[in-house]
């Protein structure tokens, strides 16, 4: 479930719920939440629904505390007005010579015959509408870089102790990645002070993955020296589970 908070202290208030929150606007904080924290909502002006558009909608339009159960999005939201939705002008301009005043009259419309007419922004529009527009949260990331480091007192010469140690960085740094739901976007190692960046092709906690790739850096490019200096980092990115289409 996701929940909104509308308000001032939108900012603030999410921020004792999750650390991962974004924010749609300056008074709108959008979120994950789990069952355990529902109570401390209800004396905030906010909103939960299993999506974060209808999350969103419910919050800006609705007073109080908003609890949406799964399938009832569209008859919660049918009661707000068009004008509750994104602005469109040109499409509002046609709603309103329709007849169209709120949310559940433009959901009741056949979507094949609004397709035909008003396209893609009239089925987002009406998605919306319905509360069935499913999307991944995004939220905003900490700039941290998650780093492990050593000074060896033992130059390594050989690949495989190298590779032992850089190994040993990358289980520490993925369980640490994976204990804030993170996980690497991009891998930094650094060899007596010489770096080299790898971008993935995927966020990732995949230590054989991440190992394999640092295999071939090394293959491609040995260091000129024994290393003396080591350290790997990951830089994060916010791992996406995708919901279920919904019908």
């Amino acid at each position: 479930m996701f929940a909104c908070i509308h308000g001032p202290d939108a900012a603030s208030l999410a921020d004792s719920f999750s650390p991962f929150i974004e924010m749609v606007d300056q008074q709108t904080a959008v979120f994950s939440v789990t069952s355990r924290q529902l109570g401390r909502l209800k004396s905030i002006r906010s909103a939960v629904a299993a999506t974060v558009e209808a999350a969103i909608l419910a919050a800006r339009n609705l007073p109080g505390y908003t609890f949406i159960a799964p399938g009832e999005e569209a008859r919660v939201l049918g009661t707000l007005l068009i004008d509750a939705l994104p602005p469109d002008p040109e499409l509002f301009e046609t709603f309103d010579l329709w007849g169209i005043k709120s949310l559940s009259d433009l959901a009741r419309l056949p979507e094949n015959d609004l397709a035909a007419r008003l396209g893609e922004r009239g089925l987002f529009l009406q998605r919306l509408s319905r509360g069935a527009l499913s999307r991944p949260l995004h939220p905003l990331l900490p700039a941290a870089v998650y780093e492990e480091f050593a000074d060896l007192e033992h130059p390594i010469k050989l690949r495989e102790p190298l590779l032992f140690l850089i190994a040993r960085f990358l289980h520490d740094l993925t369980a640490r990645l994976k204990s804030q739901s993170l996980a690497a976007a991009a891998l930094s190692l650094t060899l007596n002070g010489n770096q080299r960046r790898h971008s993935l092709p995927f966020p990732t906690r995949d230590v054989k993955l991440l190992l394999k790739l640092v295999e071939h850096s090394l293959e491609r490019q040995p260091p000129e020296a024994p290393v003396a200096t080591s350290a790997a980092a990951a830089h994060p990115a916010w791992i996406v589970h995708a919901s279920r289409p919904r019908a």
